[in-house]
């Protein structure tokens, strides 16, 4: 298991450190439409201990959790996120388009939610929020959601963008976040000069895929070197129970997953 890294960076003490960090990827992808609260309510009872949303801002600012830069595959609207308002969104049926195995569409009428109403419905599960977008206002506007929750704790903001997550950190220094792509990229090359213990991450989780343009990120030799470096490694997305099981072996902290479920019980 990871050890902290440093007093002054924010530390996911929140989640489990003796068994398996099992993360519902946007909720559940598999049993209900992702990114919505009956995705997230499921992947609690499946007995997630985390669970991982993504975030877009709206044309008037506020932040709202959904995957794609446009509402057309996940709602039975058209257009962009960002150039329709909260009101138009909210209108929008984010559930009906979800067949369940009974054939049936037991979703139907399911909205997509604010990070605000996240945060009010699940004050005490831990959350991981990826922002989606490259605009600068995405980090700005998750940090006032933030504040005007009082939600630090219990939560860590991801992104790809380091730009992104360093603006991010600079607003609300408190909250933990996860390392980005320039970011894992650096510390890979470190680990490989066998350079990464005098190495300081500005994050505190490595949530990866398992491997990124054929190189494998899930190697025992890098996933002893995150740990080296104080950071606790999920890897995402896996659904593969025998995928799970190795990735376990290899000594990683997370699984990231559409089906909670199985990654219990490895």
């Amino acid at each position: 298991m990871t050890r902290p890294r440093s007093a002054s960076l924010p530390q996911p003490t929140f989640l489990p450190t003796a068994t398996l960090t099992v993360v519902g990827h946007r909720g559940t992808c598999r049993y209900a439409p992702e990114n919505t609260l009956p995705a997230f309510d499921y992947a609690l009872a499946a007995g997630a201990h985390m669970l991982e949303l993504d975030v877009q801002l709206s044309a008037d600012g506020v932040p709202v959790v959904i995957h794609d830069g446009t509402v057309d595959r996940t709602t039975n609207g058209t257009g962009r996120v960002r150039a329709l308002a909260l009101e138009a969104l909210q209108q929008l049926d984010a559930g009906a388009w979800f067949v369940d195995d009974a054939e049936q569409r037991p979703f139907k009428g399911t909205r997509i939610p604010t990070l605000a109403e996240v945060f009010r419905r699940y004050p005490d599960v831990p959350l991981t929020v990826e922002l989606k977008t490259e605009s600068r206002a995405i980090a700005e506007g998750v940090a006032q959601v933030v504040r005007q929750t009082g939600r630090r704790g219990r939560l860590v903001v991801a992104s790809d963008s380091a730009d992104l997550l360093q603006r991010f950190r600079a607003m609300e220094p408190t909250v933990c976040t996860s390392l980005a792509r320039a970011e894992v990229a650096r510390l890979y090359a470190l680990h490989l000069l066998g350079l990464h213990r005098s190495h300081a991450p500005p994050g505190a989780l490595l949530q990866i895929p398992p491997s990124y343009k054929g190189i494998s990120l899930t190697t025992p030799r890098f996933i002893r070197a995150a740990h080296a470096c104080g950071l606790h490694v999920e890897v995402w997305t896996v659904n593969d129970p025998d995928a799970m099981a190795r990735l376990v072996a290899r000594g990683v902290d997370g699984i990231i997953s559409d089906l909670p479920a199985d990654a219990l019980a490895c």
